[in-house]
């Protein structure tokens, strides 16, 4: 379990505002493409059970079944939206 807050602004009982995040509910997908020879670049998200990352109106949003297709060069490579940047006390 996860937790996001604003180290800003905190609610009516003195508590920071935040969202709690539960990942693992439903079908994981966590950590099943690490050495694959058929998946390769194409879902670099799965290498770890949880990203966050801020979106840029210069970067693809989203996949397709099609990026399976050039596994070396996936129409998205999600590896180029983990760029080390922080997002401490960033709007998400």
């Amino acid at each position: 379990m996860y937790v996001v807050v604003n180290k800003d602004a905190k609610n009516s009982w003195g508590e920071l505002r935040g969202y709690r995040l539960s990942p693992g509910v439903g079908s994981p997908i966590h950590l099943t493409v690490q050495n694959s020879t058929t998946g390769r670049q194409t879902a670099n998200f799965a290498t770890h059970h949880l990203y966050v990352t801020k979106h840029k109106d210069s970067e693809q949003s989203s996949s397709t079944f099609a990026n399976i297709l050039d596994p070396d060069d996936p129409l998205i490579d999600f590896n180029k939206f983990f760029n080390g940047e922080s997002l401490d006390q960033q709007d998400l």
